[in-house]
């Protein structure tokens, strides 16, 4: 008989208006192995996923629910806040863009129990992609390729003994991480223990299907995340000590400019997807003979400009400044990074706006009908 109370903690962020928060929820409640306690932990969220997830946890003794009022966007961080409230054996992540098969908890519990020795265990993972042939993912764990920068290992269908987090740290919320953080801390855990496959499929992702996803919306400076991960950072890591934690900070190597600015850049990109910088202000971009970039706020009053909007606009300025050398960087500039900028906006908001859009369509379609409806008396009439 196998046994061990399993901690899932799920992080989520506003995916309630489309199901799949619910859809991962049930999905945990089908297991066949019942000795479970889930942790909901809400970045957040703005579309009533309070509302369900309190009512998740009034249905289930098992389920608990931990709300960040202020979205972070660093997932690595809310999940350790989590780890903090279990009690778990083992733990496992369930992402809101995930599901569990009824047989994932039994597949990876045995698994350990059978094999003492392994720090974590994982099984395969079908990934479906919009447009495209749905696939599998996971393969036997590898770290010489892991290092080398590949991943084998698919984050939604791992489960880690609670113990090899108390050595090695959680998953790291750095910045430079915020998309391999999952690939950091394999290459930790395996340096200490052997890690076990199952190939077995016991979990799907929809996450590629989602423009809001991390994927989707975070970009990688793959050069100076290596550079990152050279140093020690087990103890610092330490889910007790998170708080503490900087996920911005520079001072963890001898970074050249090129590499600090980069480090900006992603700060900048992070600020920028988790204010609702659309409803703040409105960006204009002057060139004149001192070569700088005026913000001007719109409708906002100096209380309601926050210290991590007034970053992000000294960083929109010190950016510019920066790759203000020449007549051909300003033309970059501009066509560039101001367009990138406009992008991430509208991918954050993307999901407010498609609804209106599904409205809209269907007026137009009444209205057409209505037009033709209107010709055809006139038809009639002439006739």
């Amino acid at each position: 008989m196998i046994t061990g109370l399993v901690s899932i903690i799920l992080p989520t962020y506003s995916r309630h208006t489309d199901g799949y928060l619910q859809r991962a929820l049930e999905s945990a409640l089908a297991q066949t192995y019942p000795n479970f306690e889930l942790i909901i932990v809400d970045d957040g969220s703005v579309d009533g996923t309070a509302k369900l997830a309190r009512q998740y946890s009034r249905r289930d003794h098992r389920i608990r629910y931990l709300r960040i009022e202020e979205n972070t966007g660093i997932p690595a961080y809310t999940t350790a806040l989590a780890f903090l409230q279990t009690k778990g054996d083992y733990i496992s992540m369930l992402f809101d863009d995930c599901i569990y098969y009824p047989h994932y908890l039994e597949t990876l519990v045995s698994k350990l129990n059978g094999a003492p020795e392994l720090g974590m265990a994982y099984g395969r993972v079908l990934v479906h992609v919009p447009g495209k042939e749905s696939y599998e993912f996971g393969t036997k764990y590898n770290q010489v390729m892991t290092r080398a920068g590949g991943n084998c290992v698919p984050n939604v269908c791992v489960m880690i003994r609670r113990e090899v987090i108390e050595r090695v740290g959680w998953a790291d919320p750095h910045i430079l991480l915020k998309r391999r953080n999952d690939w950091d801390l394999w290459i930790r855990i395996a340096d200490y223990y052997p890690i076990g496959f199952i190939p077995e499929l016991i979990a799907e992702e929809f996450g590629s299907m989602l423009s809001d996803s991390l994927s989707n919306l975070n970009f990688v400076y793959l050069p100076l995340s290596r550079k990152y991960v050279q140093q020690d950072r087990n103890s610092m890591l330490n889910p007790r000590n998170i708080e503490n934690y900087d996920p911005f900070r520079s001072d963890f190597a001898d970074l050249n400019d090129h590499e600090l600015q980069a480090l900006r850049m992603l700060e900048l990109e992070h600020y920028v997807l988790t204010s609702d910088i659309s409803k703040l202000i409105t960006l204009k971009i002057m060139n004149n003979d001192l070569g700088f970039m005026k913000i001007r706020a719109k409708n906002v009053t100096k209380k309601e400009v926050d210290d991590r909007l007034q970053r992000l606009l000294y960083w929109c300025r010190e950016y510019f400044q920066w790759r203000n050398n020449d007549m051909m960087s300003k033309i970059n500039f501009l066509e560039n990074e101001i367009s990138e900028l406009h992008r991430l906006i509208w991918l954050k908001d993307e999901h407010i706006y498609r609804q209106a859009n599904h409205i809209y369509e269907q007026q137009l379609a009444i209205k057409q009908k209505d037009a033709h409806i209107y010709q055809q008396q006139l038809l009639i009439e002439q006739k």
